[in-house]
């Protein structure tokens, strides 16, 4: 059995929530998954990426340099914001990894997961090292977050957030949490698809529900639409507002019946005080000789 060892640019992925998803709709999970995988072997091997070990519904992969690692995690995400959106995290590091048919290992690794569990979904964090490397570039922005104590890593570790093209950029305070344990954090700004439901049922024509779901321009759209509505049935006697109560009504009953894992997709990953479950990274060589003889095969086969 050969091992290598060698310096790269560690990416670490995951679906932040997959396994609430997994739980509250199965099928939809799947395809968040599948979309996931597509995306990024394909943007992989734009940016000369290698996926070495798929890790349940996270990745490990490497880079020759933290340039390609970060454009190639930037345009990922750009990709997965489309429908269906995938609240993916995302951690690059460069350092020293050493990898063979049974897993991969080192502190490279260890950092690099670490700081991938920090990241909000849809971002990007990497570490000072990484944004030494990129920070010239063209178009890749980050900035600080600060130092943090990682888990089982001696020296602290500064944290820069990727902001290019758009990408979050998160609350540093929620973020100073210790990432060897599972968090929730306080259920503050959270939407709930019930209220949304009989907001549209009851007040649906003035757009209330659209509001609360932050949804400002298309609030403001149902107004207007009330107001020209009321105009007209009371120039012409035209029953036009009935229609807008239909449009309600069959707001109020799609957001009853949408999944709430689907709901949580797309108004509640965003919130800055959306509950989020970290999980505990877990060693990477506890995977069976098996399990990981098919994925880090193919490196050695390129």
């Amino acid at each position: 059995m050969t091992s290598k060892r060698q310096l790269a640019a560690i990416m670490f992925t995951d679906i932040a929530g997959f396994s609430a998803m997994m739980h509250d709709n199965e099928g939809y999970a799947k395809t968040i998954l599948a979309r996931q995988r597509q995306t990024l072997e394909s943007t992989h091997r734009d940016f000369g990426g290698k996926i070495l070990q798929y890790i349940g519904d996270g990745t490990l992969s490497i880079f020759r340099s933290a340039v390609e690692a970060v454009e190639c995690a930037v345009n990922m995400q750009v990709e997965l914001r489309k429908a269906p959106y995938v609240p993916l995290r995302i951690g690059i590091h460069t350092g020293d990894i050493t990898y063979d048919e049974t897993g991969a290992f080192g502190d490279g690794v260890n950092i690099t997961s670490r700081v991938e569990e920090l990241c909000v979904p849809g971002g990007v964090f990497i570490t000072e090292k990484v944004y030494d490397d990129i920070r010239n570039h063209a178009w890749l922005s980050a900035m600080p977050l600060g130092p943090y104590d990682l888990h089982n890593i001696e020296t602290r570790i500064h944290v820069y957030a990727v902001t290019s093209k758009g990408l979050p950029v998160p609350d540093r305070n929620r973020l100073n949490v210790s990432p060897e344990r599972d968090v929730d954090y306080p259920a503050a700004g959270l939407k709930n698809k019930f209220t949304a439901a009989i907001l549209a049922l009851f007040l649906g024509m003035f757009g209330a529900h659209r509001f609360y779901l932050g949804q400002r321009k298309k609030g403001i759209l149902y107004l207007v639409a009330f107001g020209v509505a009321m105009a007209a049935a009371i120039e012409e006697n035209a029953p036009i507002i009935a229609i807008l109560a239909i449009i309600a009504f069959v707001d109020s009953v799609l957001l009853f019946v949408m999944p709430k894992a689907e709901f949580d997709q797309k108004y509640n990953q965003m919130a800055p005080g959306a509950t989020r479950q970290r999980k505990r990274t877990q060693p990477i060589k506890e995977r069976t000789p098996k399990e990981n003889r098919s994925a880090v095969s193919e490196v050695f086969r390129k």
